[in-house]
């Protein structure tokens, strides 16, 4: 391990890494990650992540992970910090005021993250992210940070037996046993990141032509009125509302094709090896879509406002017609191979 700032490696023992707050970004971390903990793994080495997304982890077999509430990180955090020793060394992939304030108040020598200016919360300062590429290297510069070189990587999940196990026993219960499942990944933290509901329903009805398909509507906890949306288009639709993420996981692991917005779901999917269609629209799938084929993401035509996460925007041409199209086609180059 060699440092940027003149620190002996040898006395370096402990080490922390703080994952990002929301699913997708713990996915994309996932190269810097694994070479992190690669390049420690002489070291004594703990991950504190997120219960409501580093969850997703759990078939990794990360060391030590430990994972706590994002609405007490103050607190909860804090209280970690209490019951283990100072660490050497803390990577924070979060880098947020709070966990910044927190390491420096529970004396952590050594602080790798992206710093705000004039705070000083990082003493191993990483380049802020910007707009103009892959996420992934937003969390390989930690890697940089300490003189390490980096290798660029395609996030992959593992779904394990007992994951898919939980997923099989879902879709069973629910009555989806259909050779070919179609998840349609409807939600998104934006509104204006959602492709809007009656897209996906023309989608369906073109899909459902196919023998042997059935489709089934995703929707978490932060877009239950999405589910009144779909009931009142079709009273016997397929909806899985607010699932944990381990079964949400093992039933993704079991879907032909996954069509979604520019959200968790997509990322799941893709990073899990099934055939994803991302559909985008305020997004840059520069910066969120780094997935191979036979993943795939549909945008409209180029904008120079775009990206933009203005919910407030009234003109919305990222909503662009011709995506019905381009995911059609998308769907049946999937569908013939």
């Amino acid at each position: 391990m060699e440092l940027h700032l003149r620190i002996d490696k040898d006395s370096i023992r402990n080490v922390l890494i703080i994952l990002p707050d929301m699913i997708g970004l713990n996915i994309l971390c996932m190269p810097a990650l694994r070479q992190i903990i690669n390049c420690c793994q002489d070291k004594n080495i703990r991950i504190i992540g997120f219960n409501n997304c580093s969850e997703i982890f759990t078939d990794e077999n990360l060391p030590n992970l430990f994972l706590i509430d994002n609405k007490n990180i103050i607190d909860e955090m804090s209280a970690y910090f209490k019951i283990h020793e100072t660490f050497d060394i803390v990577f924070d992939f979060l880098s947020s005021r709070e966990s910044g304030k927190i390491l420096i108040d529970s004396g952590m020598s050594y602080r790798v993250g992206w710093d705000y200016p004039e705070s000083n919360l990082y003493n191993v300062p990483v380049k802020f992210p910007t707009h103009d590429r892959s996420t992934i290297y937003d969390y390989l510069e930690y890697l940089a940070a300490i003189g390490k070189e980096y290798s660029y990587g395609t996030p992959q999940l593992k779904s394990k037996d007992e994951t898919r196990d939980q997923g099989k026993k879902w879709l069973k219960e629910n009555g989806l046993l259909s050779e070919r499942l179609i998840i349609f990944g409807v939600g998104g933290g934006n509104n204006k990141k959602r492709w809007p509901l009656e897209n996906y329903f023309k989608l369906r009805n073109e899909l459902m032509r196919h023998k042997g398909t059935d489709t089934l509507f995703i929707i978490g906890p932060n877009e239950l009125e999405l589910s009144d949306e779909i009931r009142k288009n079709d009273i016997k639709a397929f909806i899985a509302c607010n699932l944990p993420l381990q079964t949400l996981k093992g039933i993704l692991s079991h879907a032909f094709c996954t069509i979604s917005n520019d959200y968790a779901v997509m990322h799941m999917s893709a990073a899990l090896g099934i055939s994803t269609i991302g559909v985008f629209l305020a997004s840059d799938p520069i910066q969120w879509f780094p997935y191979q084929r036979p993943s795939i993401y549909v945008i409209g035509k180029e904008l120079a406002c775009r990206p933009c996460y203005r919910e407030d925007c009234a003109d919305w041409q990222c909503n662009d017609p011709s995506l019905l199209g381009k995911v059609m086609n998308g769907f049946k180059t999937i569908w013939a191979t």
